[in-house]
């Protein structure tokens, strides 16, 4: 029975309670050596060994429809880390009936006691369940040990710990009164499910996607990426055991229409909580519009997609620095970072240094004078002076005047192997001069051979070795 609002209700807790202060979480090293190191490459090996079974998590009940995929380690296709079950338009329904029912309970909770089940599953991710969920993103996602880190570890205790505070500050914001009334706003859940859709390259964004609005009081259909199944599993097993009543987060697995066109098409659509592709997100919205007096309420609908992220640099910045910030920001986890850099707005008197304006071209002396033409047609197109300096001359004194720069950032080379060899020698044995390791890529003669099969034309074939 719903309370009566003329009634004076009873405190299950007298005092204004605040959640602990939040500060991010600090990154592990995985140093050589170090505890953590240790555990993490024991939980890979044990998870790297097993196949386990994975399957829907509706209303806290575990269901296997029998129809399964298979979850693959991305680096090695052929290593069968867990098989997902399949969802259908019927797990779609018993997921929106069990958030349903959920919900009569979950709403009713005070934010503090809701906000206690995120704290906790954030310390225990802290804790006892690091090398786990930082084991299964390495394996499921190809993340190295510091991606995971930054990510399913740190972010994802960050998000569980910044979130709580950020509820406390929006649930503090109240209308003024004066002493004739008071005025008063109650932040009520959403009437309806919020559908919660994650993307593979973060473990943090599928862990706060559907925990973000079930902070808030309401209830989830969590669909993550077909490629971050076994992270996924692991996240539910966690909060399950920080104390998430069955149906709050609701997990179904299966492809995008599968799960999302009953979603959206279902009057109880309350939400939608997304990252991922523009075109996927487009359709989501549309799909929205045109069903709009279908719903019981408007969905609200937040998302995030691919975008083009940029880099501007200062006059100021550290030469060094923002060059490394551009490629790691770039090209970090193959640059499938949703925020990943795509463009960069340097200043003037940065862009030739930061363009390399330590490259020395020294060809062979024997094409001096066509690759002097080269060059002269890239100044022509708008090659900035100083990008690539062209010095024709003496090889063995270039090339001692370039091994002793202390500025000497890497090598690309295309010659002889003793050559190559002598060059690789004198950087190694220079390296403690050099401001950063030097990168060495060079192409040296080999003992390339024609393979001919028996059915070839003796003729072509004689005119293919001769070329």
């Amino acid at each position: 029975m719903a309370p009566n609002p003329s009634e004076p209700q009873r405190a299950a807790f007298n005092g204004n309670r605040r959640v602990p202060a939040p500060v991010n979480e600090p990154v592990r090293s995985y140093a050589s050596g170090s505890p953590e190191r240790a555990e993490l490459k024991a939980r890979l090996k044990a998870m790297a060994a097993e196949r386990i079974d994975i399957p829907l998590v509706i209303g806290g009940k575990e269901i296997r429809t029998g129809r399964t995929g298979q979850a693959v380690m991305p680096h090695d296709h052929a290593h069968v880390l867990a098989d997902w079950h399949k969802g259908g338009s019927e797990h779609v329904t018993q997921a929106i009936d069990a958030a349903t029912v959920a919900a009569r309970d979950w709403s009713t909770w005070s934010w503090e006691d809701r906000a206690a089940i995120f704290l906790k599953a954030a310390e225990l991710l802290t804790t006892t369940w690091r090398s786990t969920l930082n084991a299964a993103t390495m394996l499921g996602q190809s993340k190295t040990a510091f991606q995971a880190e930054i990510d399913a570890a740190c972010e994802t205790i960050d998000f569980w710990r910044f979130n709580p505070y950020f509820a406390q500050g929006l649930y503090d914001e109240q209308p003024l009164s004066d002493h004739s009334m008071w005025n008063q706003i109650d932040y009520r859940p959403l009437e309806g499910f919020v559908y919660a859709v994650t993307p593979f390259n973060f473990t943090a964004i599928g862990a706060n996607l559907p925990t973000a609005p079930a902070l808030m009081g309401n209830t989830v259909l969590w669909k993550p990426a077909s490629s971050a199944m076994l992270s996924a599993h692991w996240l539910l097993q966690l909060l399950q055991e920080a104390g998430l009543p069955p149906g709050v987060i609701n997990l179904v697995y299966g492809g995008g229409a599968k799960i999302g066109d009953p979603a959206l098409a279902s009057p109880e659509l309350a939400g939608i909580h997304f990252t991922g592709s523009t075109p996927v997100f487009q359709s989501m919205w549309r799909t929205v519009g045109e069903k709009i007096a279908s719903y019981r309420n408007y969905p609200r609908i937040v998302g995030e997609t691919g975008g083009k992220d940029f880099i501007v640099a200062h006059p100021s910045a550290d030469i060094d620095a923002l060059a490394t910030a551009i490629v790691r920001g770039s090209f970090e986890y193959q640059g499938q970072k949703c925020s990943a850099a795509s463009r960069v707005f340097a200043p003037s008197n940065l862009w030739p240094a930061l363009m390399g304006n330590t490259v020395v071209w020294k060809p062979a002396a024997t094409a001096a004078l066509s690759n002097y033409m080269v060059m002269r047609l890239l100044e022509e197109a708008g090659l900035p002076p100083g990008v690539i300096n062209f010095v024709p001359g003496d090889s063995q004194q270039i090339s001692e005047r370039v091994l002793a720069d202390r500025g000497l950032a890497g090598i690309h080379f295309t010659g002889s192997t003793a050559v190559f060899q002598t060059l690789w020698k004198g950087v190694a044995s220079r390296l403690e001069q050099y401001a950063s390791y030097p990168r060495l890529v060079g192409e040296t003669g080999g003992k390339d051979f024609i393979l001919a099969h028996p059915s070839a034309d003796a003729e072509a074939l004689a005119v293919a070795m001769v070329r």
